[in-house]
């Protein structure tokens, strides 16, 4: 699928395909400035964090998880889950991690440390970090290389309608 092909419009938990833009082709991907609709409306964010906040998230090539903390500890870091007295509550992380996993059908340990995980999980465990958020839209940036088996089917009607 090329960029003018993408243009159409997602209907909720679809996954519409893939941009390939040639990379020959410099005109593929431009900076230019281009209307976006978004829910039904025209959007113009200023910073990642705006369109985050209106429920698009972006898993990149490159991960940004931490190799040495554990795959709960990844999920929820910024967004810890914490008890009635503001104290980290690692055991509600670990269990509120399992279900996220479970969700996407993948059978990953909580406790497992990313460093030790295949890359394949380690995608899986970004993916699970972003449905910590309330995902509308979820942007793969190369999911495995191009092939979107797993990623794409586990995805789907995971985010929030």
């Amino acid at each position: 699928m090329d960029v003018e092909a993408a243009r159409s419009t997602a209907r909720r938990r679809e996954r519409r395909g893939q941009i390939d833009p040639d990379p020959r082709d410099r005109r593929g991907v431009s900076a230019k400035r281009r209307h976006i609709e978004f829910a039904g409306r025209a959007v113009a964010w200023s910073s990642p964090r705006e369109a985050t906040a209106a429920g698009i998230h972006v898993i990149y090539q490159e991960f940004n998880l931490f190799p040495h903390l554990s795959v709960a500890e990844n999920i929820y870091l910024g967004h810890e889950r914490r008890n009635a007295l503001g104290i980290i509550d690692r055991r509600r992380a670990r269990r509120d991690a399992r279900e996220i996993l479970e969700r996407l059908g993948v059978d990953i340990d909580p406790d497992a440390l990313v460093e030790g995980l295949p890359v394949a999980d380690q995608q899986m465990v970004e993916i699970a970090r972003a449905l910590v958020h309330e995902v509308k839209l979820l942007i793969l940036d190369e999911p495995t290389g191009g092939d979107l088996g797993r990623e794409s089917t586990c995805c789907s009607g995971v985010c929030t309608p």
